[in-house]
């Protein structure tokens, strides 16, 4: 787990994160490696990978459009990295704008967003490109 967190890219790790997520969600926070790090701690770098060959997306865009949604790892990316949840992408979407778009999002999701970042609902996309 801790390797997986350490030597995650955002193309190749999502899917195992979200089921190591899924399977042992207490190891993200309360295992620790050799220098005393948990897989949680190891998580912020891969949680403030902004990609610029997918529109500058965060990861917590990309978990909010994908099929695939866990409640438990979109948390574990926030706390990972919290201003990922107010970051707009290249296209001015937030990550709250892609679960309203996406058919898997359930109420549970879109409130969890609206819990960590009420002031989505009013974020106004400047962009016009």
């Amino acid at each position: 787990l801790h390797y997986a967190c350490e030597n995650a890219s955002q193309n190749s790790a999502m899917g195992t994160l979200m089921a190591l997520s899924d399977a042992y969600p207490q190891s993200f926070t309360t295992v620790q490696d050799n220098q005393g790090k948990t897989p949680s701690q190891l998580l912020t770098q891969f949680a403030s990978y902004n990609d610029p060959s997918n529109s500058y997306m965060l990861p917590l865009h990309c978990q909010a459009s994908s099929s695939r949604f866990s409640a438990h790892f979109l948390c574990l990316l926030f706390s990972a990295y919290p201003e990922s949840i107010a970051a707009p992408d290249k296209r001015g979407m937030l990550p709250f704008h892609y679960a309203c778009l996406n058919e898997a999002s359930t109420i549970e999701i879109l409130m969890i967003f609206l819990k960590l970042y009420p002031e989505s609902i009013l974020f106004n996309n400047d962009i016009t490109s």
